[in-house]
């Protein structure tokens, strides 16, 4: 036989031992369900390992994700034991009497399905191990909802190995090889589909359990938005602090429970805690620490008061108020450590008329506002809706010269309300720091400046 007819010879599909055809799709589907199996579970273990941290937040998957991957991993699992069982299949000695050219053929058939496989297996494990670092470790569950925008990638691979693993058959048998191509490929979609809907972890109870850990779960914590939210660096300097209510027990006029350092304390005792705290930080640390206030927008501001000069009473002068981006694009919990930082005045100056007395010696050049409702505001001896009360101080500028905004809040006044105040005054400030900086040429002193005014208390 000549090389030309031997490449232009066509070749029927080889027979197979019964015996061996038999044991060649047992082992296909063995390895098919084992593989499946392991990928399941390791995806699992991934999603948490990678994305579970102190906050008990985790990367939950939807039940159409959930599936999604399911059948993705039983169509590549599926696609493995099909490699299995051509190997079982065209593997054996080589015959003295048999064609060279087909037995040449069958060894190339055979190592093209188990180099691809292994090849394919060791890539597929890298990949999928630096994906679930970056989209578990690095938050990209939270940051980027765009996993089944995608997917198409993932049908793309699953056909490409498929084709592959048919790639020499194809050429060796031709035309005999469509028969049994297109029996593996049904035989391949049926069972992955029959395999996507097994899970062998119960993901949903497991999910439910480790979230309701969290402190978002448990208690109602909706941070106030605010544009001038910034995050909070130097992690290791900032003590965070809950000031929260139950969800099964939310009563505004009683007092939130504090959560310090994972305990639930009471507020006649934070003082103490605190100060525990403080002997873990040098001189230079201390000056520098600060708490990071969380608090739920509906909490009344006369709660909050109590729990400031509790702070102070403790020694610390920086407290941040836990809130989030006016304008974000992901959940409200990646924004856990932006806030509005805020200075506390020492305790010994928690008592009646102080901060009264050093405003009064700017004289008339002080404006007072009192924050009386959730959309009620008074400016000196006027009324003033919230939302214009930016245009009202705008145009009394022009009126008259001011350096300074005091501002104090009515007990009953929600802590959201509180936050929106203080935006749209730092934002008037701003207005009126540009104008000045237009005016002087050498702008070094800020012109203008807030003080909060604090509940009256009698100093201890």
């Amino acid at each position: 036989m000549t090389i030309k007819r031997v490449f232009k010879q066509k070749y029927k599909f080889p027979n197979i031992a019964v015996d061996r055809f038999y044991i060649g799709i047992f082992l296909g589907i063995l390895t098919a369900v084992t593989f499946y199996l392991f990928f399941n579970v390791s995806r699992e273990i991934m999603r948490i390992t990678f994305s579970a941290n102190k906050y008990y937040d985790l990367w939950v998957l939807t039940d159409r994700e959930t599936w999604f991957y399911n059948l993705i991993f039983a169509l590549i699992s599926s696609s493995f034991g099909q490699g299995i069982c051509f190997k079982t299949w065209f593997e054996g000695p080589n015959r003295a009497f048999s064609n060279s050219y087909f037995d040449f053929k069958r060894k190339v058939m055979y190592n093209d399905s188990m180099f691809f496989n292994v090849n394919f297996l060791n890539l597929f494990a890298k990949t999928s191990v630096l994906y679930g670092l970056w989209y578990g470790e690095m938050s990209g569950y939270l940051l980027l909802d765009k996993t089944l925008k995608y997917n198409f990638i993932w049908i793309i691979i699953v056909i490409v190995l498929h084709l592959e693993q048919w790639k020499t058959i194809r050429r060796v048998f031709r035309k005999a090889g469509l028969k049994g191509f297109f029996i593996f490929t049904t035989a391949i979609l049926l069972i992955s589909f029959l395999l996507s809907f097994i899970n062998p972890i119960d993901y949903k109870s497991f999910n439910s359990k480790f979230i309701s850990n969290s402190i978002e779960y448990n208690y109602q914590l909706e941070r106030p938005e605010s544009k001038y939210a910034r995050v909070n660096f130097g992690y290791s300097l900032t003590m965070n602090l809950y000031f929260i209510y139950p969800k099964n027990n939310i009563n505004h006029e009683e007092i939130p429970i504090i959560l310090f350092k994972k305990e639930r304390i009471l507020l006649d005792s934070l003082t103490a805690n605190i100060e525990r705290e403080l002997y873990k930080y040098n001189s230079w640390e201390l000056h520098r620490l600060k708490v990071h206030i969380h608090c739920d927008k509906a909490t009344r501001m006369k709660h909050i008061k109590a729990l400031k000069e509790q702070i102070a009473k403790a020694g610390i002068d920086k407290i941040s108020l836990a809130v989030i981006p006016e304008k974000r694009e992901y959940p409200a919990k990646v924004y856990r450590y932006h806030g509005l930082e805020s200075s506390l005045p020492d305790y010994s100056n928690f008592k009646e008329n102080h901060f009264e007395n050093v405003a009064s010696s700017y004289k008339n050049e002080i404006i007072k506002i009192e924050i009386n409702s959730d959309n009620l505001v008074k400016v000196n001896d006027c009324y003033v809706q919230i939302d214009n009360l930016q245009v009202y101080l705008k145009q009394l500028h022009n009126s008259k010269t001011f350096k300074e905004i005091v501002f104090y809040t009515n007990d009953n006044v929600e802590y959201g309300t509180y936050i929106l105040v203080r935006d749209k005054l730092n934002k008037t400030i701003n207005h009126f720091e540009n104008l000045k900086k237009k005016e002087l040429e050498d702008f070094y002193e800020t012109p203008f400046n807030l003080l909060e005014l604090m509940e009256n208390h009698n100093k201890e």
